[in-house]
């Protein structure tokens, strides 16, 4: 599509959608200013209206009653279009989207015989006869390639891509219930040691353990409910308050409202996480004795739960873990992000373990012996009762989410603004006709700039049939057979794949029709050299066998197809041509106001665009995947803040023995201090390794590209974990540092 006035051509690409007099049948199209659609959009004056995204104007700096041409027709810019009440069903593109009317696109040419264009029918009816209108409509369309979608399953490629970035952003929701389980812990366990002496009066006057447990997983279910409430309609109602920043930023549409369904589920998961982490310290304080209850130290409970205990926390965590994810659009994802929830607390916990044994190593050391504030900071990390395990937990697990989303964000831009860019080309041509093939390639040639130019036929097809069976039944939900593919016929084998299995056929050659297919997704389709594949082109089925397969990367943005046939098969059937061509990058305009001139049907491409909104989309994403995973590094702090406040009254003796001994109030701060920063550091670093190796497989394995260790997001976490740490803990230094020791021993007694 191009602009045209008496100063300048211009051309970008657009996703235009061709609609009749009746549309829509459900809802209504919104515009701006508000007129009713067949205004916008009729014949007046001999020019056709067209109404147009609010994107689209302000990339090429248009207004209002500016005329564009699309192919050979030029149509009025009479409104924005602001809502579409049918756009979850569309194909989700990149480019701005435009509306015209059907019969003003016939005219413009585009719609001609091999142009790659998709039609669809939208129908009215009752559900009841939903079912039958399917089958006849399968029956009298078996041989087009008819694809049904109802209201059963109106949306499958949005619903896709919203399952995928739910299952993504599972990893913040399980993660963020996981640190908050650690603090449920934590507050449980400091509960119950304010409690001990009741428990032991408890079981004194024969209180048995069953009663005594009861009685205070009551109280803690109580709490949770109501916690797991509060927290869940505060959820619930961030999003609304949220709409006006990310509404319009988000590449889908959403409709912000209250809905209940999830607000059920978070209170369920809520009261299920208080009570899987509050069994533990609950059996394992009513495993002591009564001598053990009565004594007054300090963190001193260190008895496991009895083998109940245990066997019931397994069966809540299993319960836990098979809910989730089988309520998960997808198990798999599920209990993936389960495992590395669990390896990560495990290498926390080991990273724990590594400082407390490191400091008592160090502490050792007669040259640290002799800095009095660094021989009590590694002394108290290295001795019984203390906090290291809780802190690792509480603020590392925030750390790795946060981490691995920007680590994974770092790499995705990286690979679309470097790797992409360099290899690309500087934009794709379809819609090309046979008879402009030629004259197009000598008119860029010609021009000096073009430092490459390829071809090759393009058609569409869908493969309904492997091996006489339905394809989904045999290759599953694979992308490969959720649509319309790119087909293309050839009597050599392309220049940039290798046939790496079967062999090649004859020039020339004439017989049943042959396939040579990508080795990769072969492999996940589970097909084999012989297997045959029915493919619907144009209407027509047409059967063919696969004879070889060829190594393929997309990922270099080439001409690449999944299915290339022998020219005998394909090359009679209408169709157009795909070109791709190389330039400088400050070439790129002109060139396409050339194309634009002299080939009005012909669309450009630009890779530039398309890979700079595919970054912007990607980056919206993560972001706001980033600013959700901070909740959970939110949660880790409260939960740090938790234990400050737990080992309060051990630090205030531990000040008062220092003291006593001599220590100023100086040293013991910077003692504080610096044992604070150790961990944070120590935490900080665990989710730096972890976050990369998590980073690492999802780029390298789910996105097949090359990842990059960024070293600017690893500073920023170890960073983050040092400052949360040492915040929450100095926050609670000042009544241990100010208490006199008289005051702290008549407190104990």
């Amino acid at each position: 599509m191009r602009f045209e006035s008496d100063e300048i051509i211009d051309s970008t690409l657009i996703q235009v959608k061709g609609v009749d007099t009746k549309y829509p049948l459900f809802g209504k199209v919104k515009l701006t200013p508000d007129i009713s659609l067949p205004d916008a959009l009729s014949k007046i004056n001999g020019t056709y209206g067209v109404v147009v995204a609010n994107s689209l104007l302000k990339r090429l700096d248009r207004k209002m009653g500016d005329k564009i041409r699309i192919g050979n027709n030029l149509f009025e810019i009479r409104a924005l279009l602001v809502k579409e009440p049918d756009l979850g069903s569309n194909t989700f593109s990149f480019a701005p989207r435009v509306l015209a009317y059907n019969v003003g696109l016939i005219e413009s040419g585009l719609l001609g015989s091999g142009t790659m264009f998709d039609t669809d029918y939208r129908l009215a009816l009752p559900k009841s006869q939903m079912e039958e209108t399917k089958r006849n409509g399968e029956t009298l369309f078996k041989e087009n390639g008819i694809r049904w979608r109802d209201s059963n399953d109106a949306t499958p490629g949005l619903d896709r891509f919203v399952d995928q970035l739910t299952s993504f952003l599972l990893l913040i929701g399980m993660a963020g219930l996981a640190v908050g389980g650690i603090g449920v812990a934590l507050s449980v366990t400091v509960y119950l040691e304010m409690k001990r002496s009741t428990i032991a009066i408890l079981k004194t006057i024969g209180a048995s353990n069953l009663t005594i447990f009861s009685i205070y997983f009551l109280i803690i279910l109580i709490l949770a409910i109501a916690g797991s409430t509060l927290g869940a309609l505060a959820g619930a109602m961030i999003p609304m308050v949220l709409e006006p920043f990310i509404g319009q930023r988000f590449p889908i549409p959403i409709i912000f409202g209250f809905y209940y369904q999830p607000i059920l589920n978070a209170i369920f998961y809520g009261v299920l996480t208080a009570i899987l982490f509050s069994t533990w310290p609950l059996g394992r304080m009513l495993n002591n004795t009564i001598a053990n209850l009565f004594r007054d130290f300090i963190n001193q409970t260190k008895e496991t739960p009895n083998l109940w205990y245990k066997i019931w926390t397994l069966v809540i965590l299993l319960f836990f873990v098979l809910s989730f994810s089988l309520r998960s659009p997808d198990p798999i994802i599920s209990l993936s992000v389960f495992f590395g929830i669990a390896v990560s607390l495990l290498g926390l916990l080991v990273m724990a373990k590594f400082i407390k044994v490191l400091c008592t190593t160090l502490s050792k050391r007669k040259i640290l012996k002799k800095n009095l504030k660094m021989h009590l900071a590694l002394s108290s990390l290295g001795g019984p009762n203390n906090e290291i395990a809780l802190t690792m937990l509480s603020i590392g697990l925030g750390l790795i989410v946060l981490a691995t989303i920007g680590q994974i964000d770092n790499n995705l831009r990286k690979n679309i603004t470097y790797d992409l860019s360099s290899r690309s080309p500087t934009f794709f041509l379809i819609d090309v006709q046979p008879s402009q093939l030629n004259p197009l390639r000598d008119l860029m040639l010609k021009t000096g700039k073009v430092t490459g130019f390829s071809s090759a036929p393009m058609l569409r097809g869908i493969i309904n049939k492997i091996n006489g069976l339905p394809a989904r039944e045999v290759a599953g939900d694979h992308w490969a057979i959720r649509g319309d593919r790119g087909l293309t016929y050839s009597d050599l084998p392309p220049e940039n794949n290798a046939v790496v299995s079967g062999e090649w056929w004859k020039a020339n050659y004439v017989g049943a029709p042959l396939i040579s297919f990508a080795r990769e997704e072969a492999r996940e389709m589970g097909l084999s050299i012989g297997d045959k594949i029915t493919v619907n082109v144009l209407g027509r089925d047409l059967v063919g066998t696969i004879v070889n397969f060829r190594d393929v990367d997309f990922a270099t943005m080439s001409i690449n197809f999944l299915m290339v046939f022998n020219s005998n098969a394909l090359d009679t059937a209408p169709h157009s041509h795909i070109a791709t061509i190389y330039s400088d990058m400050q070439d790129e305009g002109e060139l396409q106001r050339i194309i634009g001139k002299n080939f009005p049907n012909v669309t450009a491409i630009s890779m530039q665009d398309t890979l700079s909104q595919v970054t912007e989309t990607v980056t919206t994403i993560t972001a706001i995947t980033r600013w959700g995973s901070l909740i959970t590094v939110i949660i880790g702090f409260v939960v740090l803040v938790g234990v400050a406040l737990a080992t309060e009254k051990k630090r205030s003796y531990e000040a008062c023995l220092l003291k006593t001994l001599g220590a100023s109030r100086n040293q013991i701060l910077t003692s504080f201090t610096l044992r604070s920063l150790i961990v944070g550091v120590g935490a900080g670093l665990m989710a730096v390794v972890v976050s990369s190796v998590s980073s690492w497989a999802i780029i390298s394995v789910f996105f097949d590209s090359n990842f990059r260790f960024g070293l600017a997001n690893a500073l920023i976490i170890v960073f983050a974990g040092v400052t949360a740490n040492v915040t929450a803990s100095l926050a609670f230094a000042r009544k241990p540092l100010t208490r006199s020791v008289s005051q702290t021993l008549r407190y104990n007694e």
